[in-house]
């Protein structure tokens, strides 16, 4: 029986294969009638799973184009906030190299400022702290010469104070001019963003100004690049939220991939029906697109309704060594209980021997004892 068995397991693994075989044939057959032939599918059988293939057709491709312009969008987004970065880079680079053009427009606008003695006020803040620094170096001057042609005139203790004291200028004269440059520079910048410049009218100041004027223009054109692209990315990212993407693109993508395998097997399963029917129907036109999948139904229906027939006969095998093992169990079990009951008979005549001799010895003892009155007396 064991043999059985496995030729049964066999066979029905082989059923399965070909289940799974015809199943996939009813979908591409079903799948080439939508796509291709929509016309020999128009009877009223088709019509509720053709409406059903129809719609799940169409949130099919919605659902991928929403994936791809999603992830087109996300793409997108990145290359621009990679752009708005080179752009701030950029920025940072003009503005870095303006340093020196804010101190040369600052030592120059100053030189102007001081030799038109303008009585505008306007600017006056802007030049307050070189102008501080200037009267400070040209008061340090001052107070070196003056201590320096009073040196030789003094006993050697003054000049031992003197000469400390133009020690302490020449430091603060240091530092002062130390200070100058950043002065300039701050100047510079204050008076570049102001209208100095175009109301003096100075030509050398003009040369001066226009590294920074030329700068200013590549800043602005930068400026107004990341502006545009800031405002690029807020409309990206409206599209992405009418897109279901609240916070992770990936965990919207995920959401739709999902649905996607989900519409698919349901979609999959209309084609399949599709097929069934049409294939059910002996008068349905086989078409060369279909004509493959169509034998290959017929082919493994036939293996299977053979494969069937072998396995019920495989099994009637199996049954009736079992039934044979049952009876020839059951005789066994007879002979054993005849054999029991031959005993029981022997027994039963014997006993019966037993009680017929006991009632004649019973019998011929009363003789012998008579009547039992006066026995005890």
């Amino acid at each position: 029986m064991d043999a059985y068995r496995t030729r049964i397991s066999a066979l029905e693994k082989e059923i399965k294969k070909n289940t799974t075989i015809i199943a996939n044939s009813h979908l591409a057959i079903g799948e080439v009638l939508f796509e291709k032939k929509r016309s020999s599918i128009s009877d009223e059988k088709f019509a509720e799973v053709v409406e059903n293939a129809g719609r799940l057709t169409q949130e099919l491709t919605e659902r991928k184009n929403a994936i791809e312009r999603i992830r087109e969008i996300d793409s997108k987004i990145d290359e621009t906030n990679a752009t708005i970065d080179d752009t701030r880079t950029a920025e940072k680079e003009i503005n870095q190299d303006l340093g020196p053009v804010y101190e040369a427009i600052g030592e120059k606008a100053y030189s102007v400022y001081r030799a038109n003695a303008l009585t505008d006020t306007e600017f006056d803040e802007a030049f307050e702290e070189p102008a501080k620094l200037t009267e400070e170096l040209i008061q340090i001057d001052h107070d070196l010469l003056r201590h320096q042609s009073e040196l030789e005139s003094k006993p050697i203790l003054e000049k031992m104070v003197v000469r400390g004291k133009i020690v302490l200028l020449k430091n603060r004269k240091a530092a002062r001019q130390s200070a100058l440059p950043r002065a300039y520079r701050k100047t510079g910048e204050l008076i570049a963003a102001s209208g100095f410049i175009e109301s003096v009218k100075n030509p050398s100041l003009n040369d001066t100004a226009a590294p920074y004027f030329e700068a200013a223009e590549r800043l602005e054109a930068l400026r107004e690049k990341r502006e545009r692209l800031t405002t690029e990315i807020a409309e990206l990212e409206t599209e992405l939220e009418s897109l279901g993407v609240e916070k992770k693109v990936n965990r919207r993508v995920h959401e739709l991939e999902t649905r996607i395998g989900e519409i698919q097997s349901e979609l999959n399963e209309c084609f399949r029906r599709i097929g069934e029917l049409y294939i059910s129907d002996d008068a349905a036109e086989i078409y060369p697109e279909i004509k493959e999948h169509s034998e290959r139904i017929k082919t493994c229906i036939e293996q299977n309704r053979e494969n069937e027939a072998l396995i019920d006969k495989l099994n009637a095998a199996i049954q009736i060594r079992i039934i044979t093992d049952d009876v020839a169990r059951m005789q066994n079990q007879i002979a054993g209980h005849q054999r029991q009951i031959e005993e029981s008979n022997a027994k039963i005549a014997e006993f019966e021997s037993s009680i017929e001799s006991s009632e004649k010895e019973k019998k011929r003892l009363i003789k012998v004892r008579g009547s039992e009155e006066g026995l005890l007396e």
